[in-house]
């Protein structure tokens, strides 16, 4: 019956449970404010599968350090990451380089939607991509019925004259309809499923507020690891015209 009780129980609460259990008696007499935020998987709403996209290359001759460029994203089992926003922000984990530049790019299907191009950061951290306000993601399904899905990509250009080199990571993102993201917290969007807007938001309340989220999806190499500067755009006599 016990077990039968815990499984039905929200990872959420299961991980502020274990919190609990770990500390000292004396710190429980006064309930803290917030321990940590758990993201779960949805359940019931109706999004695309999370289909394999081409592998990463995730290290190479332009990066150093023993943690490899990466996407800030959940494991399969938490299935199709989501957002209520239809111009998110996107998190990758950078290691040093010594490249020409990065790029992201975003694509519907086949047909690329967006594409922009930085210079490279010189130092190792996380960086944030914003989608552009007039490049709004469109939520639920498509003419056909089927749950409209986003992949994207963030290339870093070790040689612009030899793009086989690039340090590439990937990912997917669907936009839920219906859903109102504003003034939420971290604990609540991660509770509603919608990892991009939480990890987000959690980066607007603070370290503690990421770290918490990244270690409830496992992705414990990034905790600790500090948001860089906003990303600088490439001049227009600089940037490099898409193929």
């Amino acid at each position: 019956m016990l077990n039968a009780i815990v499984k039905s129980l929200p990872l959420s609460l299961l991980v502020f449970a274990q919190v609990i259990g770990m500390m000292p008696a004396q710190a429980r007499t006064t309930p803290p404010q917030l321990i940590a935020q758990a993201f779960r998987a949805p359940f019931g709403a109706a999004v695309p599968d999370r289909r394999r996209l081409p592998p990463p290359r995730a290290s190479g001759d332009c990066s150093t350090g023993d943690i490899k460029l990466a996407s800030l994203l959940p494991g399969e089992a938490f299935g199709m990451p989501l957002t209520g926003s239809a111009n998110p922000e996107f998190y990758v984990y950078l290691p040093e380089v010594s490249a020409d530049y990065v790029e992201f790019s975003i694509f519907k299907g086949r047909k690329s939607i967006h594409k922009a191009q930085f210079a490279a950061p010189t130092e190792a951290g996380v960086v944030a991509i914003a989608l552009p306000e007039d490049i709004a993601l469109e939520a639920g399904t498509n003419t056909t019925g089927k749950p409209i899905a986003y992949q994207w990509y963030f290339n870093v250009v070790c040689d612009a004259e030899d793009r086989s080199t690039d340090l590439k990571t990937n990912g997917w993102i669907h936009r839920l309809t219906d859903i109102d993201i504003s003034e939420q917290s971290a604990t609540e969007l991660a509770d509603m499923g919608l990892w991009y807007d939480a990890l987000n938001a959690a980066y607007n309340e603070g370290q503690t507020a990421v770290d918490n989220l990244l270690e409830s999806v496992e992705l414990n190499d990034f905790v600790g690891v500090p948001l860089l500067p906003e990303l600088m755009p490439m001049e227009p006599d600089t940037a490099i015209l898409p193929e």
